[in-house]
């Protein structure tokens, strides 16, 4: 009976079996706490490379945004490759949607592998890539007659009226602040964005940016100047920089009074390296101060904006400075960076010229060199400017440009002018037939004369003269993105 009694009560199996199991339990708990903490430690790094990959796509965007704020669209500028602060890397390409619309692509990597890419949408108003006219609230508009052309990407702050057999085939076209009447003359290619009305049933989009004319004040004018003083001594011809000897005297700027301005007659060696030829110059145009690419008051600084007093009339003047074949010359490449042969009717431009004063150019030119009037007072065209290749579009070689903060009116009538064209003031284009190559950019451009056109280049960007003041004038609106 006792050994019975003693069996039913040994229970030390039982709690042997208990144990156990609770240790079981608690490595299955532990075994899954482990697990858990494994995947929130992978989870929590994948993350964080993903972030950083993300991080670092994002700065691809910043250094692309970066590079169109500097240089505008260039295609030879992508891709664009590099390293961030924390060693990661980005890739980014930028993409032409059309003629103002772009999507920039950037691939981040983390230092581990991770990738995070991100696309961003974006509207680039270069104004060396566009025609613009803006005077919010007090622009004339612009009416295109009879068989008038726009062909953009053209900015009007202020409306347009289509009527006759006037088109616009190239766009797009941004209106602000005015209306567009006659939308059946724009061809359906063409998008249209207007912050107004637009007749008929066209599809349009409200989404206007308030864009502004890049300027040319006080302080951009002393700065050309200066520019053109010292490109008058710095013993360099044209764009390609060849190496002459006219200007001074081994370099030194403090010789240059004593060889320029040339005089009539007067014989200088002009040349690259041993091969120099023989140049006779004829005098610098009147008023042309100690610097020849200066026109001025004997080499003050300029005067106020818009206030110069020395006009340079071109056309039945007189010739000045070298050029080919000048004054019995051996030359035949090379040229003066200022200089006009009135025989011929040809205009030698190169970098920045400074007249401070009106510009007047009496009869059909055509113009050799990459540079810039840039004037302090009027302009007056009465004839046509056009390449001496004769085409009708510009080059690298053979890009004029006439910025100025007064008015620029064009007055001749079945005019061509081949450039690119600046005016803090009105762009008047008053008689039929007169047709512009190139690009305008203006407070207002005045158009209402029958069968007037202006077609832009779209490669006007690729070869632009350095002063002009649209250069470096990039606005970028960002338009939406994904990740």
């Amino acid at each position: 009976m006792k050994r019975l009694t003693r069996l039913i009560k040994d229970d030390s199996g039982v709690a042997m079996i208990t144990v156990i199991g609770i240790i079981a339990l608690m490595t299955v708990v532990a075994i899954a706490a482990f697990t858990l903490a494994m995947q929130t430690i992978h989870t929590s790094t994948r993350i964080n490379t993903d972030t950083q990959a993300f991080q670092a796509a994002n700065s691809g965007v910043d250094v692309a945004l970066a590079r169109l704020n500097l240089n505008g669209y260039r295609t030879t500028d992508y891709p664009i490759s590099g390293t961030d602060a924390e060693g990661n890397t980005y890739k980014v390409t930028v993409d032409l949607i059309d003629s103002t619309n772009y999507l920039c692509t950037s691939t981040g990597t983390e230092k581990s592998g991770a990738t995070q890419a991100i696309k961003v949408k974006f509207e680039l108003f270069d104004f060396r890539n566009i025609t613009f006219g803006n005077s919010l609230g007090g622009s004339k508009g612009v009416r295109l007659v009879g068989n008038a052309r726009f062909n953009g990407p053209l900015y009007l702050g202020g409306g347009i009226n289509f009527s006759g057999d006037s088109q616009m085939t190239v766009g797009p076209l941004y209106i602000n602040g005015g209306n567009i009447t006659g939308s059946s003359h724009i061809s359906n290619e063409v998008s249209i964005y207007c912050n107004g009305t637009v007749d008929g049933n066209r599809p349009y989009s409200t989404d206007v940016p308030n864009l502004t004319l890049p300027t040319l004040n006080q302080s951009d004018l002393n700065g050309k100047y200066t520019t053109a003083i010292a490109q008058s001594h710095d013993n360099l011809s044209g764009l390609n920089a060849i190496q002459v000897t006219l200007e001074c005297t081994g370099g030194d700027a403090n010789t240059y009074i004593t060889m320029n301005p040339p005089s009539d007659n007067k014989t200088k060696w002009y040349g690259n390296g041993s091969i120099k030829s023989r140049l006779k110059c004829t005098a610098t145009p009147a008023n042309t101060s100690a610097y020849y690419k200066v026109v001025g008051n004997g080499g003050a600084a300029p005067a106020a904006v818009g206030m110069g007093n020395y006009t340079v009339t071109i056309g039945g003047t007189g010739s000045w400075g070298y050029w080919p074949g000048a004054g019995g010359s051996t030359s035949t490449a090379y040229h003066d960076d200022f200089a006009y042969d009135d025989v011929n009717s040809i205009l030698y431009v190169e970098g920045t010229v400074f007249i401070d004063g009106g510009l007047i150019i009496n009869k059909d030119i055509t113009y050799v060199g990459n540079g810039t009037l840039v004037v302090n007072g009027p302009v007056t065209i009465n004839g046509s400017i056009v390449p001496k290749t004769g085409n009708l579009k510009a080059d690298l070689t053979h890009i004029l440009g006439i910025a100025s903060p007064s008015d620029i009116t064009v007055n001749g009538t079945n005019q061509t002018l081949v450039g690119t064209f600046y005016t803090a003031g009105n762009f008047d284009m008053t008689k039929p037939n007169q047709t512009i190559w190139g690009n305008v950019l203006a407070n207002d451009i005045v158009c209402e004369s029958p069968n007037q056109k202006i077609n832009f280049d779209p490669d006007l960007n690729s070869y632009l003269p350095a002063d002009m003041p649209c250069i470096k004038d990039v606005s970028i609106t960002e338009s939406g993105w994904a990740r």
